[in-house]
């Protein structure tokens, strides 16, 4: 443990006596560090931003309706789609049955189903037993409920269906509203003419497309419909591609140039020190121990011009940047990056230093 703190420190006492090696050294670390994350940084918070638009929900969803009253999709369809990694949720609903108030058949109708899955965040069973419903805030409202969840309703042939509670629509189901669901039976949910699913990306979409007609397996291709944001999410695809392929050219320019010009310089430096280098290699410094110290030095300087670079960036892009600053595990992985860099970099005239012949370099002229 002594040698590793004795080469640190020694490195330490190195930087402070060659100022102007390690000044140079340190602004050119810390103007690539500054510039990768200036560009790529900033191009990937803005490509963030703009995917996390491509990501919207209305985007995510994908939904098959069935054509025909003489054919409907099975209810392990939707079992078999929540098992999918890429979809998130999924609901089946029944055929539509429109609605009145009890005491108003006058009234406007809403459109009421039966529902089987698991559509909703707090992971309760949509199909429940009993003869009632559920009823969302906006068809509370249209229904004249007096915006309560709380009353009567009444189906075309009479009977009359109590309202036992409210439901908070999610975002994939906004579509749907005015949104009333009749309870059933997970055994029976009824003949299922519409599946809702979420899948987790926009590029999952045309997968899950695909996946489910061929799930589906209509006996005719007019028997069913499937609605997908299947062209944005080729936009998509094409945006995240072409931005991604922008940030490597500038990171590989900007990593390239910080590793030419960190050689260089160490390469001026262990010409100008040959002499210190010699006289270490005489006093009993061995190869391993002089080029160590090279790149502990090189190492030292490059973190702290790294972090202070990286912190300053990170910290001007987020008061000023439009799209915010990038995500602080970039800047992490960029300054690690940047610094690993360098010290490959050093490497070449680490071994030049290592190799020096302490005689020559002694010879008084």
């Amino acid at each position: 443990m002594a040698a590793p703190l004795a080469v640190l420190r020694e490195a330490a006492a190195g930087t402070r006596r060659h100022r102007a090696g390690t000044v140079l050294v340190a602004l050119v670390v810390a103007t690539a560090c500054a510039a990768v994350l200036l560009s790529s940084g900033r191009a990937v918070a803005v490509r963030d931003a703009v995917l996390t638009r491509l990501d919207e929900v209305a985007l995510r969803t994908v939904v098959l309706r069935v054509t025909s009253p003489e054919w409907s999709l099975p209810p392990a369809l939707v079992d078999t789609l929540d098992r999918v990694d890429v979809v998130e949720e999924v609901t089946g609903f029944g055929a539509p049955v429109d609605l009145v108030h009890a005491d108003l058949p006058s009234g406007t109708p809403v459109a009421a189903r039966t529902a089987y899955g698991r559509g909703f965040s707090s992971e309760r069973d949509l199909a429940v037993a009993g003869p009632q419903a559920v009823v969302s805030a906006q068809a509370a409202a249209d229904l004249g409920l007096g915006g309560r969840a709380a009353g009567a309703l009444r189906d075309p042939d009479g009977a009359v269906v109590p309202v036992t509670g409210a439901l908070e629509v999610p975002e994939h189901l906004a579509a749907f509203e005015p949104l009333v669901l009749l309870t059933g039976t997970a055994a029976d949910p009824g003949p299922i003419t519409v599946v809702v699913a979420q899948v987790a990306h926009v590029e999952d979409v045309l997968v899950l497309e695909t996946l489910a007609r061929d799930l589906a397996a209509p006996p005719g291709p007019d028997l069913l419909t499937i609605e997908t944001a299947a062209a944005l999410a080729q936009v998509r695809m094409a945006v995240s591609g072409d931005l991604l392929r922008a940030e490597r050219a500038t990171l590989v320019l900007s990593v390239a140039g910080a590793s030419v010009a960190v050689a260089a310089i160490l390469l001026v430096l262990v010409v100008l020190q040959r002499k210190d280098f010699g006289r270490r290699r005489a006093l009993g410094a061995t190869r391993a121990l002089v080029a160590g110290l090279v790149l502990a030095q090189t190492a030292l300087v490059a973190t702290v011009a790294c972090a202070v670079a990286g912190a300053g960036t990170w910290v001007w892009l987020h008061l000023t940047a439009p799209s915010g600053a990038p995500r602080p595990a970039l800047v992490v992985a960029v300054g690690t990056l940047v610094v690993l860099v360098a010290c490959a970099a050093a490497v070449g005239p680490a071994v030049l230093a290592a190799r020096r012949d302490p005689v020559r370099e002694l010879r008084v002229p």
